[in-house]
């Protein structure tokens, strides 16, 4: 197999290279070895010698299931010390939507759009298990994959502005109007949506408002609370 032969060749490139070098050539290595590790000039392979030359052999011991991993490593002088890390993630766990686009997608996520949503994220400096900037489509895909609530703005009882001009047979034009005037109470969600209480007294007294305008001539159409817009 391919690897197996480069495997097979690099182990042979090592044993034909020359002898390491004595005590104090190794321990003036070590004192220039941030220097020379970080040369742009030192090539990858000269870094592996620079390792083999300072570093007799490395020992990897992983609990199981644990995210930790304990390396061993004895120098050439004969030292021996001990490091404990963090494993590194696996592609899908590096992937993985991180814990805080997940969070603000549930607070948020009920009054806001994907495409309110995904601008929130953006604002915040968060990115994609991919590293990308969210957009509504990446959005939708995290509302799925994480149970996340879609966007809930009316309460029982509540229509929007354009459900409530459909109701009323006339154009949307002339609610925004009355409400930018204060002539409706109407709730703002967060994300600036308006929700309108429309109680039957309401509606009475907006449909007395249009039948007694001469501008305003309504069109016969019946929308019932909790209709689609």
């Amino acid at each position: 197999m391919r690897e197996l032969a480069d495997a097979q060749r690099e182990l042979s490139c090592e044993m034909n290279e020359p002898a390491l070098p004595s005590r104090d050539q190794s321990e003036s290595l070590a004192a220039d070895f941030p220097r020379l590790w970080a040369a742009p000039t030192t090539s990858d392979q000269e870094r592996k010698r620079l390792l083999r030359t300072l570093i007799s052999d490395v020992t990897l011991i992983s609990g199981h299931r644990s995210m930790q991993l304990r390396i061993g490593i004895r120098w050439r002088s004969g030292a021996c010390e001990e490091l404990i890390v963090r494993r590194p993630h696996s592609a899908p766990q590096a992937r993985r939507t991180a814990q805080d686009v997940v969070d603000i997608a549930r607070r948020l996520g009920a009054s806001r759009t994907n495409a309110e949503l995904a601008a929130e994220l953006n604002r915040a400096g968060l990115k994609s298990g991919t590293g990308k900037c969210f957009n509504a489509a990446l959005v939708q895909w995290i509302r799925y994959a994480y149970d996340i609530d879609q966007l809930q703005p009316l309460a029982p009882g509540e229509l929007s502005v354009k459900q409530v001009a459909a109701r009323l047979g006339i154009a949307a034009d002339v609610l925004y109007s009355w409400v930018s005037q204060g002539q409706i109470a109407v709730r703002r969600t967060a994300g600036g949506r308006l929700c309108v209480p429309f109680r039957p007294e309401v509606e009475q007294t907006l449909r007395r408002r249009i039948a007694n305008s001469h501008r305003i001539k309504p069109r016969t159409q019946n929308v019932t609370v909790g209709d689609a817009v």
